[in-house]
């Protein structure tokens, strides 16, 4: 699913439900690069790892930063026409324990509700400065807009990595900074 740069997947077996959402970069717009492409080539690509993660371990927990990192691992080794960046949250819900495992590279970010609605926790944002999230990125060959020239190139070793407790009731809302900082 997809909407503007931004896109989203999800992915569930008996043990896990795992989903994500990334966000394209709209400076490459500037570059002729359409950023919706990135996005969504990675949220496919992450859903892909997912389901080959499903195949070789059914019941075992999935973890959401490998996820990530076979996904930018593929994307970039296909050298599919998708050049760009994109922010990315991969998060994996236990079902059997109501654990919630994340991995969160950039500004897209999550909350945890309780039963009453009220704020339980908060991911942090990846930022090196104001308007410049953590992300990951390939650039066309020669043809790097100069603001992402000059900015340290992020890896899904980047990614913080939290563990929070879903306790019944409560409710984890992920999403990009385009909800967020409207909101």
């Amino acid at each position: 699913i997809n909407g503007g740069e931004d896109s989203l997947f999800h992915a569930r077996n008996k043990q896990n439900l795992v989903f994500g959402v990334a966000d394209g970069v709209g400076g490459w717009n500037d570059s002729g690069i359409d950023p919706s492409v990135f996005s969504r080539s990675l949220t496919a690509y992450s859903a892909d790892a997912v389901q080959r993660s499903f195949l070789l371990h059914e019941s075992d927990d999935v973890d959401p930063k490998e996820v990530m990192r076979r996904a930018f691992a593929n994307m970039r080794f296909d050298q599919i026409p998708a050049y760009g960046s994109s922010t990315e949250l991969i998060a994996n819900l236990s079902l059997a324990t109501g654990t919630l495992r994340t991995a969160q590279l950039g500004d897209s970010t999550y909350v945890v509700l309780d039963a009453k609605q009220k704020a339980k926790f908060v991911s942090a944002e990846q930022q090196h400065r104001f308007n410049m999230p953590y992300q990951l990125t390939i650039p066309p060959t020669g043809d790097t807009p100069p603001n992402l020239k000059r900015q340290k190139t992020d890896t899904p070793r980047d990614a913080l990595e939290e563990i929070v407790y879903l306790a019944h009731n409560n409710m984890a809302i992920i999403a990009t900074d385009g909800l967020f900082d409207n909101m």
